[in-house]
């Protein structure tokens, strides 16, 4: 499982900072350009942790995962969106940098909350 994680995790890192990356360059703010970068990256995560990671059987509760999945993704954004303004606002770094650090911290939360509360066996 944390193999299987680990390389889609990898995965949806490059999507987020990919996608954070071509906002930018369109000339959309940061904290917009994260929240596009999030929608999409969520969006892939939710599908390969339920099939290749936790390899959830539910079909009839796909929706209470799906809701629970975008409710922790939503805590982590919020860990995210911090970490951008720490990092773009306070100490001045560069954007592209301050997503990477964001990211990676976000991934262990997100681990961690889809593990124990999102897709736990019984």
């Amino acid at each position: 499982m944390m193999v299987m994680y680990l390389i889609f995790g990898f995965f949806t890192a490059v999507i987020s900072v990919f996608t954070f990356w071509v906002a930018l360059q369109f000339g959309i703010n940061v904290f917009v350009a994260n929240i596009i970068s999030w929608v999409i990256a969520v969006l892939f995560a939710f599908v390969t942790n339920k099939l290749y990671v936790f390899e959830s059987k539910s079909k009839e509760n796909w929706h209470v995962e799906m809701g629970k999945f975008f409710g922790a993704r939503l805590v982590t954004l919020g860990i995210e969106m911090g970490l951008l303004y720490i990092g773009v606002d306070l100490l001045h770094a560069d954007d592209m940098l301050s997503k990477i650090v964001a990211t990676f911290v976000a991934i262990l939360a997100n681990y961690v909350f889809s593990k124990y509360f999102v897709f736990k066996r019984k």
